[in-house]
């Protein structure tokens, strides 16, 4: 079943610079945020450790509607991380 899925899963916030309290340190930072990918639908790529550094994680979620065949992105944050995909 997983073959033909796409499941993702984010945290509320990773660590590092949050520009709304332009903290350095914040929890609540979309910096440094460990996603859980799982499936292979449109190629998803399956086992592997990713860094994606620089990437939102509306990017991680762009990616994987993709790989299902949303053509559209999620939000203001476009782009997907062609690492994710086969």
């Amino acid at each position: 079943m997983l073959d033909n899925s796409a499941l993702v899963m984010l945290h509320e916030g990773g660590h590092g610079y949050d520009p709304a309290s332009a903290s350095e340190n914040s929890s609540h930072s979309t910096e440094n945020m460990i996603s859980l990918c799982a499936g292979r639908a449109g190629g998803l790529v399956a086992g592997h450790h990713i860094p994606a550094l620089g990437y939102h994680p509306v990017n991680v979620l762009n990616t994987a509607m993709r790989a299902v065949g949303v053509e559209q992105d999620l939000g203001e944050v476009v782009g997907t991380i062609a690492g994710l995909l086969v």
